[in-house]
């Protein structure tokens, strides 16, 4: 994006000059009291996030930290977590979380990538050591200088800082928080780095405006009409699409946050019970885990109003059985790291959008076109590869403008990002995704778009999740083979998946040549499947029986 685009963003009004600090010191100065962010630990009024934040900011300056300088960040979902990302905007220094499930594989590339100037770390989370793992990450020579390393837990050890001392400690008398009025991000900064090490485990960062995570997150608090009133549960990781939307949503309009460290199906029921939670955001595979519990009765789930799920793909039956047993709108949103979030069912969408399959209409700053593999637009009605651009998403790759050049064409107004989804889109904009392009089987010159044959399997009532890929075949070059995970208690055949997809009177060669029955996927960073693990393992599996 340069600089042109950026003065039409903003003369456009498309980037306001509204940030998500200044959003904060609006509640803070509004609703002083009014409670903003709860988690296991306790409870802070916006008034108290406004001061912990300030100090932490100023904290974070007192380090000796500059303007743009790098953080990488691997925290848990907290209170702690959100003070960091309104500390680290106030201060102007450039945000980079990473999954807190990354382990020294994944962040020893990242951490030589990013060469932050500082790496903030929880000391422990579910029996892992994040000190320990970042001594080895040392050991090996994976960082290419010695940040400071911040600790947030009790095990502050030598040479480390406290987290929570940066929160509780008065800064030096030179260092006011009027500094912070100069050193915050503006609409027209980039703020926030989304972080994933890609399917090749080849570190992939890209940049998040805060131009552009303002503009996405009131485009969607307006289409699921979500007001300060309302109690936002993020059951889902910050640091991902679907988290990230739900925590941007909540702080602009002030809402009351409820966070939860653990994913489990009972604690996520109790929390929403227990905080009268109204608005949630998760992910398809946790929101399965909620209707498998046994006993839903349980818990007086009155108050939830709507769930936002995001990262992975929402299948019908899954999004159906959602409105049955939680009573509540099911309003599913498409996105990428590149991106950052594209298309938004609305709350009045009729039923056979929001749970056929559809992802709604692309949000304000969103542009949309559907191309053929020469880049020329399909007509109305047919599949393509969805291409997007404008305001509301990210301004590139970090520090790699080839990489940046290579997935949006050219840089600039001109510029398309090529999402390598398949999607076809209705008279009224509305996007239904088809898969990823790169993953669509070619039978002998059929094609077999995966989303189809994945949807149709997960109708049948023992099964909970399914994963479709295509597999080598010796004569018709590739035939479609899907995993499938049973629901809990249910006993499964493969004879019997097979009988019903051949029931739905379907092409013949969308039929998988194999059925195979898991307990469960392997999974990506964002949660969504590893496909290209399960045609290994299917791989290994047929080496192994020839």
């Amino acid at each position: 994006m340069p600089q042109e685009m950026v003065r039409e963003y903003l003369d456009q009004g498309c980037w306001s000059p509204d940030t998500m600090v200044r959003a904060v010191e609006r509640h803070a100065a509004g609703v002083p009291e009014g409670e903003a962010m709860v988690d296991a630990r306790g409870r802070l009024t916006w008034a108290q996030v406004k001061e912990q934040s300030d100090r932490l900011a100023l904290g974070f300056l007192d380090l000796g930290l500059r303007r743009d300088d790098l953080v990488l960040i691997q925290l848990p979902n907290g209170v702690e977590n959100l003070l960091v990302r309104i500390a680290l905007k106030k201060a102007g220094l450039l945000a980079a979380f990473a999954p807190i499930m990354w382990r020294q594989t994944e962040m020893g590339p990242m951490l030589r990538y990013l060469d932050p100037k500082a790496v903030l770390l929880v000391d422990e989370f579910r029996g892992f050591d994040y000190l320990e793992m970042m001594a080895s990450i040392r050991a090996e020579g994976h960082a290419r200088a010695q940040p400071h390393l911040i600790v947030s837990g009790e095990r502050v050890q030598a040479g480390a800082i406290s987290l929570q001392g940066l929160i509780e400690r008065q800064a030096k008398p030179q260092i006011s928080s009027e500094r912070l009025r100069e050193t915050g991000y503006g609409p027209e900064d980039v703020s926030l780095l989304s972080l994933s090490s890609g399917s090749t485990g080849e570190p992939k960062v890209c940049e998040w405006p805060e131009g552009a995570q303002v503009l996405i997150a009131t485009g969607i608090a307006s289409r699921l009409k979500v007001s300060r009133d309302d109690v936002v549960g993020i059951f889902a990781p910050v640091g991902g699409g679907a988290g990230a939307m739900a925590w941007l949503i909540a702080a602009q309009l002030g809402c009351r946050i409820v966070l939860s460290e653990s994913m489990a199906a009972e604690t996520i029921l109790e929390l929403i019970e227990r905080e009268r939670v109204s608005f949630m955001g998760t992910v398809p595979a946790i929101l399965l885990r909620l209707l498998e519990y046994p006993d839903l009765s349980r818990y007086d789930l009155s108050s939830l109003r709507v769930i936002r799920t995001g990262t992975a793909a929402l299948l019908p039956s899954v999004a159906q059985e959602a409105e049955a047993k939680l009573g509540c709108v099911m309003a599913p949103a498409y996105g990428s790291m590149e991106t950052v979030s594209i298309a938004q069912a609305a709350l009045d969408d009729p039923p056979e959008i929001r749970l056929g399959g559809s992802v709604g209409r692309p949000l304000p700053g969103i542009e949309v076109k559907l191309v053929d593999d020469e880049g020329r637009e399909v007509p109305s009605g047919e599949v393509g590869e969805l291409w997007v651009r404008g305001p509301g998403t990210s301004s590139g790759y970090f520090r790699d403008p080839e990489a940046t050049r290579r997935a949006w064409g050219e840089l600039g107004s001109d510029g398309w990002f090529r999402t390598g989804d398949l999607a076809g889109m209705d008279a009224q904009g509305n996007l239904s995704l088809l898969g990823r392009k790169k993953q669509v089987i070619i039978r002998g010159g059929n094609k077999i778009y995966p989303a189809e044959i994945e949807s149709l399997l997960c109708r049948h009532p023992k099964v909970l999740e399914a994963a479709v890929v295509g597999v080598p075949h010796a004569v018709l070059g590739e035939v479609p083979c899907a995993f499938v995970i049973p629901r809990t208690g249910v006993d499964a055949a493969a004879d019997e998946l097979d009988a019903y997809l051949r029931g739905k009177n379907i092409a013949s060669y969308k039929i998988p040549e194999r059925m195979v029955l898991v307990d469960e996927f392997p999974r990506l960073d964002s949660n969504k499947v590893n496909k290209l693990d399960l045609v290994q393992r299917f791989l290994l599996v047929r080496q192994a029986k020839e």
